[in-house]
């Protein structure tokens, strides 16, 4: 099933990097948005139900990348019986774009960042067609490695539990980018990292609502994070707008 999510009435006039690398800091972590893909219109009634929860990102990849300045892009992958490939967070399925036009894309700029991860959760690991989805996820990766040369791969692991299937050839020739993810789920109600000072409405919601997380953290989280690159590389985030 493909949907055209790029809407031509936003007022982007150009696909050349080169007329926005001025807005680029190189000293700066690169902007990676979490859950890319995430703003798609979700299928089914229980996904439109749970949009509130599984929602990272109200902007089109074209958008994240012209006018917030991303160029880390994390894209969840599943596969459904027949193979089909989709765009997936938790038990939301996508109404999917194609993913070749995207990963296109992002060749075509050159300077992306692009993390590839099996979204395969706690239930779908129990699932039949569990091994025939991680060999079509090991296989994607091995091919669109070599279609699309100017983008740099990292991921390959299964969600569930993280365990890599399969190692991208930038990772073996450069290594693993220091990532620091900062968006909802990391910081759910029962993670003691949350600061004592924060109201309970706050402690709560904002592990699950990430457009709240965003709003309530986002601004503090660039102020103390995106700094100079001397520890990290990619700072991923929800709603890459917010700031």
């Amino acid at each position: 099933m493909v949907q055209n999510e790029y809407d031509e009435s936003i007022n982007i006039k150009t696909n050349n990097k080169h007329d926005y690398e001025k807005m680029i800091d190189i000293d700066l972590p690169i902007i990676g948005s979490h859950n890319t893909m995430s703003y798609l219109e979700p299928i089914g009634w229980i996904g439109k139900l749970l949009r509130f929860t599984t929602r990272c990102q109200r902007k089109n990849y074209r958008e994240q990348y012209f006018l917030y300045n991303v160029r880390g892009f994390d894209l969840r992958i599943y596969f459904d019986d027949n193979g089909r490939c989709w765009f997936k967070h938790g038990p939301v399925w996508y109404k999917t774009f194609s993913l070749l036009e995207i990963l296109s894309f992002f060749n075509e700029m050159g300077d992306c960042y692009v993390r590839v991860t099996l979204e395969e959760t706690k239930s779908d690991s129990k699932k039949d067609n569990v091994e025939f989805a991680e060999k079509r996820f090991v296989s994607m990766c091995r091919t669109i490695e070599e279609l699309y040369p100017r983008v740099k791969f990292i991921g390959g692991e299964r969600r569930h539990d993280w365990h890599p299937l399969f190692q991208f050839r930038y990772e073996k020739e450069y290594g693993c980018p220091r990532t620091l993810d900062l968006y909802s789920n990391t910081t759910w109600m029962f993670d003691p990292a949350i600061p004592e000072d924060d109201g309970i409405f706050e402690y709560i919601s904002s592990g699950w609502w990430p457009w709240l997380y965003a709003k309530l953290k986002n601004k503090k989280n660039f102020k103390k994070h995106y700094k100079k690159r001397d520890d990290i590389d990619l700072f991923f985030t929800d709603y890459v707008d917010i700031r």
